[in-house]
């Protein structure tokens, strides 16, 4: 299975949102600060793993005092 079809799966640090048979959102495990924090290493991976295949939208959040930017969660859609 490819990187996407893992992430697809979820785990300790994010749940997954399916959107269609092409789309998922992965997001925090819940709506603690410590779980957004622990999901900006899964959402960074994420981003660095875009390929042509893949179309990986991240979504950031500005409300939150935290340094740089902070995705709240990273749409992922199968393109081809």
């Amino acid at each position: 299975m490819d990187y996407f079809g893992e992430l697809r799966k979820g785990s300790q640090s994010h749940k997954v949102q399916i959107l269609s048979d092409r789309a998922f959102r992965i997001v925090p495990t819940d709506d603690s600060r410590d779980s957004l924090q622990t999901f900006q290493n899964v959402a960074q991976e994420a981003i660095e793993n875009e390929t042509p295949d893949y179309e990986v939208k991240p979504h950031a959040q500005h409300r939150i005092g935290l340094p740089g930017p902070i995705f709240d969660f990273v749409s992922i859609t199968k393109v081809t």
